[in-house]
């Protein structure tokens, strides 16, 4: 839909014969609606997520149980968060041809992973196989940073709330390639439950100009692993975000 509006006024009828618009029309087309993409600066952003779980002795899926019948078990904490604040042109909310609004908010941040596990040591050397403890961090990613946030989706401009989906990993603890280094504690995971990292909140809360803290905290629970082996698994993890809309260079609105 395009929509033509003017500044010109025609002369009165009475005094001027001819009524045709004085000086060169102009047509200006936008390709939003007004106030409209919002962008969006993230002042803060941090994530921390914990998951703990287990398999016993008894379990026929593991190494640690099939060659010493001993049980496996680790937790797993994530944390990234923000140093300063940051604005990109890419984290904005826009209106698509059928007036829905969709946006993505993301930082990436400086992240890393502490772990904890038992287990089992001496299948790597062949040595008698006997109990296994250790506890490490390491850096996330290639670089050390995560990318964290989330995406919007609302009805319309004018709709009442707006539905935020988190990034969020699916909880796991330990490793696919286990080895002696990691207790031979092989990975347990579950893949997360659709819909949990899902949350309502009033659009008009985004809409505005001042800085609008989002949080964000859930948990899950599994008796399986992803396979349908019996296994235990506990997640949960805390959001937190503060973000402003400003102009197009990130100045305050």
């Amino acid at each position: 839909m395009v929509i033509v509006y003017a500044d010109s006024a025609l002369g009165s009828w009475l005094k001027d014969t001819d009524h045709r618009v004085k000086a060169t029309p102009e047509l200006g087309l936008k390709d939003q609606c007004e106030g409209l993409p919002w962008h969006f600066k993230v002042l803060s952003a941090s994530l921390k997520t914990h998951a703990i779980g287990g398999k016993t002795a008894s379990a026929d899926d593991h190494l640690c149980a099939s060659l010493g019948a001993l049980p496996i078990e680790g937790q797993t904490t994530f944390s990234a968060s923000t140093a300063e604040p940051e604005f990109s042109l890419e984290n904005d909310v826009s209106q698509k041809s059928g007036g829905a609004l969709n946006g993505e908010i993301t930082v990436f941040a400086p992240a890393r992973f502490e772990y904890d596990l038992k287990g089992c040591q001496g299948i790597d050397t062949g040595d008698p196989i006997t109990t296994c403890a250790k506890a490490f961090g390491r850096n996330a990613g290639g670089n050390g940073a995560w990318q964290i946030g989330f995406s919007l989706d609302a009805a319309s401009k004018d709709a009442e709330n707006a539905t935020l989906t988190w990034a969020l990993d699916s909880p796991a603890v330990g490793f696919v390639d286990a080895d002696d280094a990691v207790c031979n504690v092989q990975e347990i995971w579950h893949g997360l439950t659709p819909g949990k990292n899902e949350q309502q909140v009033p659009l008009a809360k985004l809409a505005g100009t001042e800085p609008v803290t989002l949080t964000f905290t859930g948990d899950s629970q599994f008796a399986e692993d992803q396979g349908g082996r019996p296994a235990t698994l506990a997640y949960d993890w805390t959001y937190s975000m503060v973000i402003q809309r400003v102009d197009e260079t990130g100045a305050p609105l």
